[in-house]
C-alpha cells in the first residue's frame, strides 16, 4: 500500500542520517549529545518483553535491561537519548565491525 511505502521511505532515510552521524569521530558525537563514550555497566537483568492482552502474551521475547554509570563529564542536559529509545553498543566502530547484526 501506499502508506506502507511511505513507512519504508522514512526507516530508509532515518538508516542514512544514523549511518552518515556515526561517520564523525566518537567525541563529536559524544560532545554534541548523540554518543556516550567509555560507558560501565553498572548492572544487568533479564526481563520479559511485551504485554499481556485479554490474558494472552503479547510477542516481544526475552530482553535484557542495563543499566550505565554515566561519568561526571557528560552534562546530562546536552544528552539527545531519552530513556527508552533504543540505542547501538559498541565496543568498536558500528560501522566496521557488525557482529552484532541479526
Amino acid at each position: 500500500s501506499h502508506f506502507m511505502t511511505l513507512l519504508h521511505l522514512e526507516t530508509l532515510v532515518e538508516l542514512q542520517e544514523v549511518a552518515r552521524r556515526l561517520r564523525r569521530p566518537p567525541e563529536e558525537l559524544e560532545a554534541q549529545g548523540w554518543a556516550l563514550l567509555e560507558l560501565q555497566a553498572r548492572s544487568s537483568a533479564p526481563r520479559r518483553g511485551g504485554k499481556k492482552k485479554a490474558g494472552k502474551k503479547a510477542k516481544g521475547g526475552n530482553k535484557t535491561q542495563i543499566v550505565f554509570d554515566i561519568p561526571s563529564r557528560v552534562d546530562v542536559s546536552r544528552l539527545r537519548i531519552r530513556p527508552g529509545d533504543l540505542v547501538l553498543l559498541s565496543r568498536e566502530s558500528p560501522l566496521d565491525v557488525r557482529a552484532g547484526e541479526g
